[in-house]
């Protein structure tokens, strides 16, 4: 199996690599936004969770030194769940930013909340990218009143959530 990528080309070129990957993600948040204005909810919460998954890939590159970027952080990025999980962390940082909820807390106090957040974030993670798939494919298995197709209705309130996440974070770049 061939490797997703190849270390001595993302330190080579690291700034144009992570500048197609915020490019795409804008890309990938302008098809979905399309797709949602269709009602195509299962379809465009796929491509803002992929959006999501590029400017996560963006921020690792662009803010990692070059001689820092590593095969470990590498595979990280090629990697749904470790995205995922990266996505959850940076939401949670600007809602804590944004609403101050950092403040007047202990170091101990806030180690126990991320501690408590990390295991969140990892059972989260896991199932962001259960949501690639569940959006994209049929079932083959028993299902609520058998319905074999991706929920429409059901991906509807997820495709608006990260919607509204992905527009906050191009809007900061």
């Amino acid at each position: 199996m061939s490797s997703k990528f190849e270390i001595g080309i993302v330190r080579r070129h690291k700034t144009s690599i992570s500048n197609a990957a915020l490019s795409n993600s804008k890309r990938l948040f302008i098809e979905g936004e399309i797709l949602m204005s269709k009602g195509h909810f299962a379809r465009a919460c796929h491509l803002f969770i992929s959006g999501l998954e590029e400017f996560c890939k963006y921020l690792f590159i662009s803010l990692t030194p070059k001689d820092r970027i590593s095969e470990k952080i590498l595979k990280q990025l090629s990697n749904h769940e470790s995205k995922a999980e990266s996505i959850l962390i940076i939401i949670d940082r600007l809602f804590s930013l944004a609403t101050g909820t950092n403040t007047g807390k202990t170091i101990v106090e806030r180690a126990r909340e991320l501690a408590i957040k990390r295991r969140l974030y990892r059972i989260r993670a896991q199932r962001m990218g259960k949501m690639l798939e569940d959006t994209m494919y049929s079932r083959m298995k028993q299902t609520p009143n058998d319905q074999f197709e991706p929920d429409n209705n059901y991906w509807g309130k997820r495709a608006k959530y990260f919607h509204k996440i992905l527009k906050v974070l191009i809007d900061l770049e």
